[in-house]
């Protein structure tokens, strides 16, 4: 609130505009981390178990959507792996569950990172709401006793 006070009231109100943004944007990408975290772990979890399963074993596969087929898997030897820019590459079962793996651990330091700077922005806005609410009460005022004004001086050119 310190800060707040130092600023002229446009200045808050930028500043209050642009954390509501930021905040969007903060939250749009914890969605969207949060959605490949998912993904992520699907992938894990299935991988390992399909490395379980025994040659010529009768499994459903998911699709999407709620919708599976039934298949017989062969042993897999390995997967089929983006590495990004429309490249994959196949690797063993083991050297995939570990850069899956890798993949995981990166995705969460991201999310610490987004979810700390997102309660930072949350905790500034929250500093500076009132502040925003006193300036707009404020401007209220003003613009209500403007007309007041205006709408004495045109009564009183009428008498």
């Amino acid at each position: 609130m310190e800060n707040s006070q130092k600023l002229n009231p446009e200045q808050i109100i930028a500043e209050y505009e642009m954390l509501q943004s930021q905040s969007k944007a903060y939250d749009q990408n914890l969605q969207m981390i949060k959605g490949s975290f998912t993904e992520l772990q699907s992938a894990l979890e299935t991988l390992r178990e399909l490395d379980k399963l025994e040659e010529n074993r009768e499994a459903l596969i998911p699709l999407g959507a709620g919708t599976f087929i039934e298949a017989v898997i062969a042993k897999p030897e390995g997967a089929i792996l983006s590495i990004g820019a429309d490249v994959s590459v196949k690797k063993p079962i083991e050297e995939v569950l570990e850069d899956l793996e890798g993949r995981i651990q990166d995705l969460e330091k991201v999310r610490k990172e987004h979810s700390a700077r997102y309660e930072e922005i949350l905790q500034r806005l929250q500093t500076i709401t009132p502040v925003v609410e006193q300036i707009m009460d404020a401007f209220q005022q003003q613009q209500t006793g403007q007309r007041n004004i205006g709408e004495s001086l045109v009564q009183q050119n009428k008498k």
